[in-house]
């Protein structure tokens, strides 16, 4: 089961962060333009029916932390939507949103059915002063002040920066799923 989440993963991630790349260069001003017609599709990830009996305390560990990854990359999805000036960035946000509001539902009914409690970004207090939560960190979680800057900008800069943290984040996690595989 382990190694099936964690194969599953790795190439939802990597498929995932070779668009977030893709979707970087063609929104830099000196980068050749790609058609509008191109479609980006989510990666992807675990489905309901992939729900095994056999679990490891990896596995457990696994869900909890993909649970708070999924839910920082929607508040990220979000605030680019609301704020984001480039409609090819915003609807990439949309697809992104709803694959990693669907990636939660999954980890957390996961979760369920192995009668296991966790944790959800809401259950972290706000950095007073901050629009972040005091969230753990883990490779593949931002840093809190990084997230706190991106949900403070609404300039043009968001586009830019909304795809480099989720590049980064998706890099980083994939260190994560490595140290759990070994």
């Amino acid at each position: 089961m382990r190694r099936w989440v964690v194969t599953i993963s790795i190439i939802g991630l990597a498929a995932s962060t070779a668009i977030a790349a893709l979707a970087l260069r063609t929104n830099s001003p000196t980068a050749p333009r790609v058609a509008e017609s191109a479609t980006v599709l989510p990666p992807q990830g675990p489905t309901e029916q992939d729900v095994g009996e056999e679990h490891t305390i990896y596995d457990i560990d696994l869900a909890k932390k993909f649970i708070l990854y999924h839910e920082l990359a929607v508040q990220l999805d979000r605030h680019t939507l609301v704020n984001s000036a480039s409609p090819s960035v915003r609807e990439f946000a949309a697809k992104q949103q709803q694959y990693n509001t669907e990636q939660v539902a999954i980890y957390a009914n996961l979760l369920q059915s192995w009668n296991e409690p966790f944790s959800r970004l809401e259950d972290y207090p706000k950095i007073p002063g901050s629009s972040c939560g005091t969230y753990p960190t883990f490779p593949g979680m931002l840093p809190h002040t990084d997230v706190t800057t991106f949900l403070d900008t609404t300039d043009r800069t968001i586009d830019s920066t909304y795809l480099q943290l989720l590049t980064r984040q998706r890099t980083d996690i994939l260190t994560t799923i490595s140290a759990n595989e070994e």
